[in-house]
């Protein structure tokens, strides 16, 4: 029986029935994926899907395919996520090696292996403090996710290298809307340029936001709001927190094996639960969860606006208030 399906005319199904015999112990199927991911001849997609299987199948050589991995282009991600696996302090400096290397798409998800444990979140903020790593190469969601870690340490770094978390009375909030209004209003000399604006959104906001279907959905589409009046963009970035919906509720997974992912839960299954964390979605099995973490928080910290130049918050205002996309040259 079982070898008819192994020969089934339909590719799909034969590496399905792989990945099936991989999850539970084929040796001889692991060999074979093994194959696949580490072959120079096949396509990118199956090489990935191939390596997702060795990741999802806790292959016993699987540090040292994902590591051969982690530099070869469209596989870096997918290699991160799987070495990620290992608590082990060189993978952090293996993983910052590499860094420099990789291409923009690649980067969020990387990331998010980086950050999964406290040790190596220490590890981006030391590097973000000798200039290794830049300060906008760490998104909202990532310094959210920092922030989850509840340690005094790893937050206090955050605030000296990346920015602080405001906490503020009416009279301060008053003054802060002031400030901004006064320096974001159009005036001679002073306006910003939306398509430079959709850059500082891709690098601010888009890694979680969806505007003109450029970005994420981790936080709401900003498409249809009200984004043509400065006082409503202005709260919301200034005070994100204020008004949290429950389908965008920053959760934390603290697993089993020692990391933590910070994220949105998008589905909740009998025996897996869906969190949609920035750049990627990764379903968790329910046995290797130790424990479930809520807040009442924004993913989106306060700051960000004290992260741009004065005409990068002009430009982005520029592009988040535009009606329609702006033309490309």
């Amino acid at each position: 029986w079982a070898q008819a399906w192994e020969n089934h005319p339909l590719e799909a199904i034969r590496t399905r029935v792989k990945d099936l015999n991989a999850l539970f112990g084929d040796g001889r199927a692991l060999a074979e994926i093994r194959k696949v991911a580490l072959s120079g001849a096949a396509d990118f997609p199956r090489r990935r899907a191939a390596l997702r299987s060795l990741i999802e199948a806790r292959s016993p050589d699987l540090r040292a395919v994902c590591e051969s991995l982690l530099g070869t282009r469209d596989l870096s991600a997918v290699a991160a996520r799987g070495m990620a696996l290992f608590d082990d302090d060189t993978v952090a400096t293996r993983l910052l090696e590499e860094w420099p290397k990789l291409y923009g798409h690649e980067r969020p998800e990387f990331l998010n292996a980086l950050l999964s444990r406290p040790a190596w979140a220490s590890r981006v903020l030391q590097a973000m403090s000798s200039g290794a790593f830049r300060k906008t190469d760490l998104s909202p969601a990532h310094a959210a996710h920092i922030r989850a870690f509840r340690n005094d340490a790893l937050t206090q770094k955050l605030a000296e290298v990346w920015g602080t978390v405001q906490s503020v009375d009416e009279k301060e909030r008053g003054q802060a809307l002031a400030k901004w209004r006064a320096r974001l209003l159009p005036s001679e000399g002073r306006s910003g340029e939306a398509r430079a604006g959709e850059q500082v959104y891709v690098r601010a906001c888009g890694s979680c936001h969806r505007l003109f279907d450029v970005g994420t959905s981790l936080a709401p589409d900003l498409t249809g709001s009200g984004r043509q009046n400065l006082d409503y963009l202005l709260e919301n970035i200034l005070f994100p927190s204020a008004v949290v919906p429950a389908e965008y509720r920053q959760t934390t997974l603290v697993l089993k094996d020692g990391r933590s992912l910070t994220g949105v839960v998008r589905g909740r299954g009998a025996r897996t639960l869906t969190l949609e964390m920035a750049g990627q979605s990764a379903t968790v099995d329910r046995t290797d969860i130790a424990k479930e973490e809520f807040s009442t928080l924004s993913m989106m910290p306060e700051g960000i606006l004290e992260q741009l130049t004065e005409q990068e918050t002009r430009d982005l205002m520029a592009f988040l208030m535009s009606p329609a996309p702006p033309r490309r040259p």
